[in-house]
């Protein structure tokens, strides 16, 4: 759907431009009628996410080079063609999902398997940090944060080097999904030396975990799970 939104009427104040923001970035990640929305008249961006254009409406999925072409920042999610909202206007489980697509689209992964991924390790907390000294949204050791290039603790970088380590188990495991989500939660190391899934607890649930997540996140991206 791309419908210009008419020039008829504007949104004054800037509490009254914060609610129709809010309302069309939940009603996009949502899938709903927009009509209502729509009648709301026409605005810009905010300004630390502006793109000083008309808005226009776009359902989802999300572009998957949608930052990229666009220069958003970081912290500002696409919510439509010519919106970006920041994150904070956002349910936890909608805030990154265009860094989600974006990164699974460099990396060739499945969005849904990606965000399934971060649900299972950090709950959508970026802030997350584990006993064992995991960080992030991905729960990215140092060592492997470091051999990565990224910062765990930022949240376009976890993300990214997520997709990135999630893509390279993937490829040594020839696509195989479990395989792939096992070595992420334990290591490669234990995946060849048991030659499948180790028969450890947490690794047989986690491989459930974020398959189950993956399926019910599949909608949000428009794409089954593979």
């Amino acid at each position: 759907m791309n419908q210009a939104l008419n020039n008829s009427s504007s949104v004054d104040s800037q509490a009254n431009k914060k609610d129709f923001e809010i309302m069309l970035a939940r009603a996009m990640l949502e899938k709903a009628d927009l009509n209502s929305v729509l009648n709301y008249g026409t605005l810009t961006s905010p300004n630390n996410c502006s793109l000083n254009r008309s808005v226009t409406v776009d359902r989802l999925p999300f572009e998957q080079t949608a930052q990229a072409e666009n220069n958003i920042k970081p912290d500002c999610v696409k919510a439509t063609s010519d919106l970006a909202v920041p994150q904070e206007y956002l349910p936890s489980d909608k805030r990154y999902d265009s860094l989600i697509v974006v990164a699974a689209g460099k990396y060739k992964i499945n969005p849904a398997l990606l965000k399934g991924l971060i649900k299972a390790e950090s709950d959508f907390d970026e802030a997350a940090r584990s006993r064992a000294g995991a960080l992030g949204l991905t729960q990215l050791m140092p060592s492997t944060a470091r051999s990565l290039g990224v910062n765990p603790l930022k949240p376009e970088e976890a993300i990214e080097g997520g997709a990135k380590y999630l893509s390279q188990m993937l490829n040594r495991y020839n696509g195989d999904q479990a395989l792939a989500l096992a070595a992420y939660n334990a290591g490669p190391g234990n995946v060849d030396k048991y030659g499948g899934i180790p028969p450890f607890r947490e690794t047989i649930h986690y491989v459930k975990k974020v398959t189950q997540n993956a399926d019910n996140y599949s909608s949000d991206f428009g794409n089954p799970v593979t």
